[in-house]
């Protein structure tokens, strides 16, 4: 998957849920925003990131540039390193 194919499924609604350094996350929807948990055993997670904005273009350009991920990268940044699990 590209990093157009994953800004796609999350602008568009989707859930995702990826691997970076052996460490699983879920993106998950919320009204205007967009929530990052880090998944302690695949069920529950520990809430890393929120953010909200009324433009979508806007919030997915922001969250997924972003220094959220461990080692202060982002998503972008590090999106080579990143394993799509799962798209809800």
């Amino acid at each position: 998957m590209t990093i157009k194919e994953f800004y796609d499924e999350l602008y568009y609604g989707h859930d995702i849920i990826f691997e970076y350094e052996a460490t699983r996350f879920f993106i998950e929807h919320k009204k205007s925003g967009l929530e990052l948990y880090q998944l302690e055993n695949d069920k529950e997670g520990k809430l890393i990131e929120s953010l909200s904005c009324e433009n979508k273009s806007e919030l997915l350009d922001k969250f997924l540039n972003k220094k959220i991920l461990p080692n202060n990268q982002s998503i972008l940044d590090s999106y080579n390193k990143i394993e799509v699990i799962d798209i809800e």
